[in-house]
């Protein structure tokens, strides 16, 4: 009896690690954002606080994704702060939709493309919002508004609850 249930058991594991396999294969990196600051003075702190979060290898809303990437420094050049201020700021329809283009649009050397866009902004109020890459996708952005003084939790907080999904086929 030992001796078949350690058999089950092998087979059972075997299966295990196949369908493991199976579940990553034809999978995608990510997900991949486009971050923007239209803050420059407040806005300094977040990018400093996101920078340090993002490092870390304990990343509480990246845990199950694989090889996350942020366009910090180096985003894409036609997706200027004026566009984003008047899609996310103003919530002018038209830079919505020209920047949803914009983004699904873009090819990186690898041949990877977006899945959103992040940004921080503190007028009216500091905030985080994003806007996911409409691949089956309402043209809807998501906000969280963050108390004053702004805290490192807060801020590592409202990243998780708006960081787009990977909408990019595999």
């Amino acid at each position: 009896m030992n001796k078949t249930r350690y058999l089950m058991w092998v087979i059972a594991s075997l299966c295990s690690l196949v369908i493991d396999v199976n579940v990553l294969a034809g999978s995608v990196s990510g997900p991949y954002v486009v971050w923007v600051n239209l803050d420059a003075n407040q806005g300094k702190q977040v990018d400093d606080v996101l920078k340090k979060y993002l490092n870390q290898k304990n990343r509480d809303c990246f845990e199950y994704y694989k090889e996350p990437i942020l366009y910090m420094q180096d985003r894409p050049a036609n997706i200027s702060n004026e566009l984003v201020y008047d899609a996310f700021v103003k919530g002018n329809l038209e830079a919505i939709a020209t920047l949803n283009k914009k983004l699904i649009d873009f090819v990186d050397e690898d041949g990877d493309g977006l899945d959103g866009v992040m940004v921080y902004s503190s007028k009216p109020r500091p905030r985080i919002m994003s806007l996911t890459t409409p691949r089956n996708y309402k043209k809807k952005i998501k906000t969280i508004y963050l108390q004053e003084p702004i805290s490192d939790t807060a801020v590592q907080a409202a990243f998780c609850a708006v960081v787009p999904p990977i909408t990019r086929a595999p």
